[in-house]
C-alpha cells in the first residue's frame, strides 16, 4: 500500500491529532500484515524538542488517555463516513529521549 492510500485510510486523521508545534514526524511503516498497515510514529520533532505527539513528553496516564481519545475520533469519523474500519493502525512510539 502506498503512502497516499494509507493516509486516505485513516492516517491523515491520526496525523491531524498530533500536538501543535510538531514540525516533523518520523514514521515507520510495518507491512508485515497488510491489513491494516501499521504506522509507528517513531519521533515527533519540533524546533526545540521532541515529544510523544499526543500532547505529552512521556508515556504517562495522560498520554494513554490522549491516544484513546484520538482513536475514538478516528473511529467516529469512519463511522460517520459509513466505513466499518480504517485501513491504518497508528501507534505513537515517540517520546523524549537523548539522541546518540
Amino acid at each position: 500500500m502506498e503512502l497516499p492510500s494509507a493516509l486516505r485510510g485513516g492516517g491523515a486523521e491520526w496525523l491531524q491529532l498530533i500536538q501543535p508545534g510538531v514540525t516533523k514526524v518520523v514514521l515507520e511503516m510495518d507491512y508485515e500484515s497488510l491489513h491494516p498497515v501499521k504506522f509507528h510514529v517513531k519521533e515527533c520533532l519540533g524546533p526545540f524538542t521532541e515529544c510523544t505527539g499526543a500532547f505529552t513528553s512521556f508515556k504517562t496516564t495522560e498520554y494513554y488517555s490522549n491516544v484513546a481519545c484520538g482513536m475514538n475520533e478516528v473511529e467516529q469519523e469512519a463511522h460517520d463516513l459509513g466505513i466499518c474500519y480504517k485501513l491504518v493502525e497508528m501507534e505513537f512510539c515517540a517520546q523524549v529521549h537523548p539522541d546518540p
